[in-house]
């Protein structure tokens, strides 16, 4: 009996731990709620949120006084890696959406940027007021497949591949009105994926190709910036969701100018990337050929491809001129004229360029 008694002294001993341990954790959130903290410098609170259902969340967080602090949001299943973090103060506000499958949690860290007493004192109050809101926002489900409207300046998605693979995002908007970015991003910061321009020379249309998980969700965002005399209500036009296996590259654009110079015995890099943007998950090494048309001059002593951006080093040798040509597999070249110089006229043609703006 002795011992049974001491065994059941112990569970409520461990019962009662386990409950103030809790008790003294972070406080909960859910969509609705809005948090009024109020932090000295150095100090923090946290909050945590599980997803009831699955969906996108955004989370606001305002500055009501003279203070300055920071917030960041992580998965439980990936605690290494935030899924967003940003500072706040009285002349800005950070706002965030993210995706949730049900039952996913996150912690919501706020806290006062270390460092802030070393600001002016004058400016900043020694305690922050911050305000913040978590909300539940529509996002509908897209798939494979099939077109969607765009009618916002921030528009947000769902997307769940039933298979992984590459898959593509691109916009169909006039150019000479809008200009639309996509981003992609899980739930747990591992799949992050940006993308602008297609490529095309005028053509402001996103085209994002990249690896998707099955089962896995995911948020697609798309912004659009409105040239200066638009109408900012007045938004229409479509993106498409397909397979990204079938794109293939077309040509390649180097970033810099058609021709450079450098010196005798040295070294520089040239940069470029297949087009368009949505074919850069199809490329590899065997598709490209860089090479030199007179390698005794300066020749190409390094490639990397990466996502589709081509980075080339190219070394010179000897005085004289060479042609480094960027080659697909289809036949479309790229070529970039090289002059290799003494350094001594370098010197002369740099200063007289910043003299006279040339």
């Amino acid at each position: 009996m002795k011992k049974i008694s001491s065994i059941i002294l112990a569970l409520i001993l461990a019962l009662s731990l386990a409950t103030t341990a809790f008790a003294d954790g972070p406080e909960s959130i859910k969509p609705g709620d809005t948090k009024h903290i109020y932090l000295d410098q150095t100090e923090d609170t946290s909050y945590i949120f599980t997803a009831s259902s699955t969906g996108a969340y955004k989370l606001s967080v305002e500055m009501e006084n003279n203070g300055f602090a920071s917030f960041k949001i992580y998965n439980f299943e990936n605690s290494e890696e935030d899924l967003y973090f940003a500072s706040v103060d009285s002349e800005l506000s950070e706002s965030f959406v993210f995706p949730a499958s049900k039952d996913s949690s996150f912690e919501i860290d706020i806290y006062e940027a270390s460092g802030a007493e070393e600001f002016d004192d004058d400016y900043y109050d020694t305690e922050s007021e911050i305000t913040i809101t978590l909300e539940k926002i529509n996002a509908p489900s897209i798939s494979v497949g099939n077109t969607y409207k765009v009618t916002e300046d921030s528009a947000y998605y769902l997307f769940t591949p039933s298979k992984s693979g590459n898959y593509n995002f691109r916009s169909s908007a006039d150019s000479n009105r809008f200009d639309p970015i996509i981003s992609t991003y899980d739930e747990y910061a591992y799949n992050n994926s940006y993308n602008d321009d297609i490529g095309y020379d005028g053509n402001y249309n996103f085209d994002l190709s990249s690896y998707y998980e099955k089962g896995e969700l995911y948020l697609v965002a798309v912004d659009t910036v409105f040239f200066e005399d638009e109408d900012y209500d007045n938004i229409n036009y479509y993106f498409k969701v397909s397979s990204a296996d079938n794109i293939k590259p077309e040509y390649i654009t180097v970033y810099d100018s058609d021709s450079i110079s450098m010196a005798k015995r040295d070294y520089t890099y040239i940069y470029g990337a297949v087009i368009p943007s949505g074919s850069r998950v199809n490329i590899d090494y065997d598709d490209i050929s860089v090479y030199s048309s007179n390698p005794r001059v300066a020749d190409v002593t390094y490639t990397d491809i990466y996502d589709g951006e081509i980075e080339v080093e190219v070394t010179s040798y000897k005085l004289g001129k060479t042609t480094i040509t960027f080659e697909l597999a289809n036949g479309e070249k790229t070529e970039i004229k090289v002059k290799v110089k003494s350094r001594f006229i370098l010197f002369f043609e740099n200063l007289f360029a910043r003299l006279f703006g040339r």
